[in-house]
């Protein structure tokens, strides 16, 4: 049966003043391996994770493309399972009440920011845990848009020295915090890091993660 939230119901319900979240903390990692190398999740790996080094300007965002772009194959399902194994290999499953991406909590948090904006997660429940999986609804094309996503894919390799624009290829960390009683553990795809955050021969950690975007 299909559940439905009525996000106007909710609006109107008395909560409380102050909702407590808790610091978050990493307790996992993986790296998905390139397309080039057969693909496959290595958890416990961050060769994935490169530094960030300041891009040489002017640069030109379009050079290499098609060519020398590694592209995600078009429908490519990303499935919630590599983040239920890093609970697994992390022994963190009776510390948890919600496995997920961190694609989905923002879907949900922002709700009440995002009233016109729809989304579908789907859930399944097993034990004391639910999982959250990533459903993707239809996308609204417009001209060029898989030479503006090639954009983003090249300011990220020049960021960390990378030659080829992969997108096929990514590093993830596991999150635990705490939102009021739930106990949550999310995945979330990490563009680089800033060594100059890091202490000499320290791997790099939460402070140091860097979000890289572009824009017009």
């Amino acid at each position: 049966m299909l559940a439905t939230f009525d996000v106007d119901r909710w609006l109107q319900q008395k909560r409380p003043a102050e909702l407590h979240v808790s610091q978050p903390y990493q307790t996992g990692c993986w790296t998905k391996l390139s397309a080039r190398q057969g693909g496959g999740v290595q958890h416990g790996d961050n060769t994935g994770l490169h530094p960030f080094c300041l891009p040489e300007l002017p640069a030109d965002l379009g050079q290499g493309y098609p060519e020398q772009y590694i592209k995600k194959a078009d429908g490519a399902a990303v499935g919630v399972e590599p983040v239920a194994e890093a609970v697994i290999r992390a022994r963190m499953q009776e510390q948890c009440d919600v496995c997920t991406f961190r694609n989905n909590l923002k879907k949900i948090f922002g709700t009440p920011l995002e009233l016109k904006s729809s989304w579908t997660v789907d859930a399944c429940r097993i034990g004391a845990i639910m999982y959250l999986d990533i459903h993707q609804l239809p996308q609204t094309t417009f001209p060029d848009a898989d030479l503006f996503q090639y954009y983003g894919y090249k300011f990220e390799g020049l960021s960390t020295q990378q030659s080829e624009v992969d997108a096929t290829s990514e590093y993830a960390a596991l999150i635990r915090l705490r939102v009021d009683k739930l106990r949550i553990l999310l995945a979330a795809e990490i563009d680089c890091f800033d060594p100059k955050k890091c202490q000499a021969g320290a791997k790099p950690d939460l402070a140091s993660y860097l979000e890289l975007k572009t824009f017009q």
